[in-house]
Parts: structure tokens; C-alpha cells; sequence
């Protein structure tokens, strides 16, 4: 699950690095240089796959992975530390997209999101980068 995201981070933060810099277009945020590349666009929809997505919001890159198994009670609590202890050791690695997207695009607080959503549609965890 995470290995899926972290692999998905780092192919789509190079592929859009080189887009963004051809085809930037002049917008003021990272979702307005997504809009203007229909490359970028593709780049994103290749991502969506297995139960994750992939937005761009404002300057923000949002990776959404929903569970099919609706996790309750005492799995929920695990799964959370389970995905912490993960985070903990992939963080780096966002950081870095995040900053390579900020360099790539010249935009100022660039941040990298993940969600994770329950089998029944609620959170049951996100942490932004």
C-alpha cells in the first residue's frame, strides 16, 4: 500500500518536474500548471490506480489510498500505527518530492498529502508534508 504511493510519488514528481518546467504557462500555482498541460494531466490519471488517486490542489499534490476492507474497533487504531511507523520512514522521501515540485515550478509551500480512507469512506488517517 504505501510501497505503491512512495514508488507513484517518486515517477510522477519526475515526470511532472520535466513537464511543469516546458509547460508551465505562466500560472501562479502548481493545479494551474497541471491544467494548462494535457501531459501532466495524463502523468496524473496514469497514477490512479488500486485504490489511490492523485490531486492537485492550489500547490498542494494529494494522494488518496482507499482500503476495500472497512477496518472497525481495535483495527482501526492499528492500521493508524501501522501507516505511522510507515510514514515515518517514507517522510524523507515526500519531502523531497515536495521540494523538487517547489524548485521544478518556482511556486513557494509546495506540499505532498496522503489520506487514507476507510472501506466506508471515512478517514482514518492523512499527514501533509
Amino acid at each position: 500500500m504505501t510501497g505503491t504511493i512512495k514508488k507513484s510519488a517518486v515517477c510522477w514528481s519526475l515526470a511532472v518536474l520535466m513537464l511543469l518546467t516546458a509547460c508551465g504557462g505562466g500560472a501562479s500555482t502548481l493545479e494551474g500548471m497541471v491544467e494548462n498541460s494535457p501531459e501532466a494531466k495524463e502523468a496524473i490519471e496514469a497514477q490512479c490506480k488500486d485504490g489511490q488517486t492523485v490531486e492537485v490542489d492550489g500547490n498542494g499534490l494529494i494522494y488518496t489510498y482507499k482500503f476495500e476492507q472497512t477496518f472497525k474497533g481495535k483495527d482501526i487504531k492499528t492500521v493508524q500505527k501501522d501507516i505511522a511507523k510507515k510514514m515515518e520512514k517514507s517522510r524523507l522521501k515526500f519531502q523531497k518530492t515536495a521540494a523538487a515540485l517547489q524548485e521544478s515550478s518556482g511556486l513557494e509551500k509546495v506540499t505532498v498529502k496522503l489520506v487514507y480512507i476507510n472501506g466506508d469512506g471515512k478517514e482514518i488517517y492523512s499527514e501533509e508534508i
